[in-house]
């Protein structure tokens, strides 16, 4: 009785037609997706393409401005520097940014499109060629200490050609904004007329739904066991739907545990790396870190860190200053910094922290908050400073040895070639140390170096260098000192070293020294020159039969 319906021809038509009309409608649907799905890809791919090359253009550009902000910053560090190690570092940080400049404005005008943008670039290259010329006599008029004039010469031509090479790369900036503009002009186009014609297709599989609904909403009132049926196969979806939830649940509940286990690790992470993080909001100046931070900085478990003024606090004296510019650096330029500091535990000792932070801008455009990582690196400091005693100190002595003398020498050289100040460079050795090292062993004649570097060392002024060249060879630097009767009292203190005999474990000895000077600009103006120049008089004093001031003027 049931399949009787089924035979109806009239029914079967319907089912025929209706068959075909859904079939019809599913192509028309398919149809309607395939379009939108073509696309939307190819309008995401050129959105895409657009984006992924104006952001790497406009990367190179904004890196370009900030090589150029960031060179004539140093420059003007340069000229307000007294440190000459400092104002060293900060001449050789000039010439990289000019070589980093010069290397992204290659690959720049390297994929370079057009004639218009060839021109901005060699537009911009000419302003940074002059620019570059004025940093260059700047450098030039401070190396010979002209710094006024230096000083004159950046604030009247470098500032204002910076400027110039500034507004020429925004230009640059304005065309690629203006060619973003175009490029999107051009997809919402493309995505206009797929819109139109995805509409016209919307719209005949509407009207074809509805005749396909209609037919069936009157064909369902004799059907109507067909749509119970139908809604009791809707209630069984309905109950997988609802397993199917139940086991999405259970799938966040997992996801949540191993977030939470992976927060954990990364906790533990920082604890064994002896790291931990922190955020400043500048506004409001809330302060947040993790709780690894209570061990770092010696702090109870419950005590925090609740403001930038507390972790100021905990940094050495010494270091805050350069804490200070380093942050305010970040908040003016907005970019990362990376150095380290110390700090002060509360029970007095002394730590090392390598402070990391980069800063986070709101929409407007200002820097809104930093965030940083902080980390322990004590052990690390304690290690290079090991390494930089052994390679620069005498392991016997405790003296420089001659890899630190010839720098500390260079250094003095470099000095009175600035200032026009003159030295005195000393080179003895010890006449008699052979024998007593022939008698009683190394292990006597390492003592008697030993106690002749204190002795030595104990007259000598606070600024005066004394180093172990080499063997029983010792040299010192005097600077300031040139012949006349300064150096006369210092070589005189010198020999008095060696008047009094030196108690050694087999017998007391007596050794003098052979004195060798030389006098910087007078003897030599190099290292080189002024250490021949003092070992040649050192043996003229040895030929002499008795240490003797040599026989120019001193």
């Amino acid at each position: 009785m049931q399949n009787a319906p089924m035979a109806d021809p009239t029914h079967n038509n319907f089912l025929r037609w209706l068959k075909f009309a859904f079939a019809f409608e599913l192509v028309l649907v398919a149809l309607v997706t395939g379009m939108a799905i073509l696309s939307l890809r190819t309008l995401r791919a050129e959105v895409q393409g657009i984006v992924e090359m104006q952001n790497t253009r406009l990367a190179r550009i904004h890196e370009m401005r900030t090589t150029v902000r960031e060179r004539m910053l140093r420059v003007n560090m340069l000229l307000t520097e007294l440190d000459p190690f400092r104002r060293d570092e900060y001449r050789q940080a000039i010439y990289a940014l000019a070589e980093r400049f010069m290397k992204v404005r290659g690959e720049v005008e390297a994929a370079a499109q057009d004639d218009a943008e060839r021109a901005a670039l060699a537009a911009a290259r000419a302003a940074n060629r002059e620019t570059a010329l004025v940093v260059e006599r700047i450098l030039e008029l401070e190396e010979a200490g002209a710094v006024e004039e230096a000083r004159r010469l950046l604030l009247t031509q470098a500032v204002p050609r910076q400027e110039e090479v500034l507004a020429r790369t925004e230009g640059l900036l304005e065309l690629y904004r203006q060619r973003t503009a175009e490029a999107i002009g051009r997809a919402r186009a493309l995505y206009g007329r797929t819109l139109l014609a995805l509409g016209g297709l919307g719209l005949a599989a509407m009207v074809l739904t509805i005749v396909t609904g209609a037919v069936v909403v009157q064909r369902s009132r004799r059907d109507r066991q067909q749509l119970l049926d139908e809604m009791a196969g809707h209630a069984e979806t309905a109950a997988r739907l609802q397993r199917l939830s139940h086991t999405l649940e259970e799938e966040v509940a997992q996801r949540t545990r191993e977030i939470k286990h992976t927060a954990d690790l990364l906790r533990e992470a920082q604890r064994i790396g002896r790291m931990a993080h922190w955020e400043w909001e500048v506004e409001s100046g809330r302060f947040t870190a993790a709780e690894e931070i209570h061990s770092l900085f010696g702090l109870d478990g419950g005590k925090a860190v609740l403001t930038y003024d507390d972790f100021i606090a905990r940094v050495h004296p010494d270091d805050r200053r350069r804490f200070h510019q380093m942050v305010t650096q970040a908040l003016a330029l907005g970019e990362p910094y990376r150095f380290t500091h110390r700090i002060v535990l509360p029970d007095g000792s002394v730590r090392h922290m390598l402070e990391q932070g980069v800063a986070e801008r709101d929409a407007t455009g200002r820097v809104a908050r930093l965030v940083g990582t902080v980390q322990d690196v004590t052990e690390t400091e304690n290690l290079q400073r090991e390494l930089w005693q052994l390679a620069h100190r005498d392991p016997l002595t405790g003296l420089p040895n001659r890899l630190l003398l010839m720098d500390r020498l260079a250094q003095a050289v470099a000095l009175g070639r600035r200032d026009g100040r003159e030295f005195a460079l000393v080179l003895f050795d010890l006449d008699g140390f052979k024998a007593v090292n022939d008698h009683c062993g190394h292990q006597v004649g390492d003592a008697l170096l030993v106690e002749v570097a204190r002795r030595v060392r104990e007259v000598l002024r606070e600024g005066d260098t004394l180093c172990r060249y080499g063997g029983d060879e010792f040299v010192g630097i005097f600077p300031g000192v040139g012949p006349g009767s300064e150096i006369e009292a210092l070589v005189a203190r010198i020999e008095s070293c060696f008047a009094e005999p030196f108690a050694l474990d087999c017998r007391v000895a007596r050794v003098r020294a052979s004195i060798g000077l030389a006098f910087f600009p007078a003897d030599g103006v190099n290292a080189d020159d002024l250490l021949r120049c003092a070992d040649a008089d050192m043996y003229r004093a040895k030929r002499g039969g008795s240490p003797r001031l040599p026989a120019h003027g001193v």
